[in-house]
């Protein structure tokens, strides 16, 4: 073999190297469950988007990992994984609902309580208690909750950093 030839084994060695190293980075972050927001979810559609700490990611039905049929409710508290397609897109796989709206609205239940979904004055969706006849039980009055607010009023714990 020449110094040419023994050169260019040795190059090709590293490369491959290299790109086994780059590859196995790339999966631990795709292995790292993340936590993120529901930002909108179409239920007819299957699609939707997680709003996390950095970005938002694409989430198709296919990747929820739950019994039944597969959709989220905006402001959902899910876990998922990040997964990169061949075009470089990363979109959320393995999304594990944490905290959903159904949850709330089963605890409430249990209670003779139920939500009434308003929005004020800015567009943005907000929450009401309200009993059986329709009277609000909430200290939020007619001006509503945000959902955190609503999760905390159910009972749930809201301790843990979201997105």
């Amino acid at each position: 073999m020449t110094d040419v030839e023994v050169y260019y084994k040795v190059v090709s060695h590293i490369n491959a190297a290299c790109h086994i190293k780059k590859q196995n980075l790339h999966k631990e972050k795709e292995n790292k469950i993340m936590k993120a927001i529901v930002k909108f979810f179409n239920k007819s559609k299957g699609w939707g988007f997680l709003s996390s700490s950095d970005k938002d990611y694409f989430v198709h039905y296919t990747g929820i990992k739950m019994d039944g049929f597969r959709y989220l409710d905006e402001n959902d508290i899910v876990d998922f994984e990040i997964e990169t397609l061949k075009d470089g897109r990363e979109i959320a796989v393995n999304v594990v609902p944490i905290l959903t709206m159904q949850m709330v609205k089963d605890a409430l239940k249990d209670e003779g309580l139920y939500i009434k979904t308003i929005k004020d004055s800015y567009g943005v969706k907000k929450y009401l208690v309200v009993d059986r006849k329709g009277v609000i039980q909430s200290d939020s009055d007619e001006r509503g909750m945000i959902f955190m607010d609503l999760v905390a009023y159910a009972g749930f714990s809201t301790s843990e950093e979201v997105a």
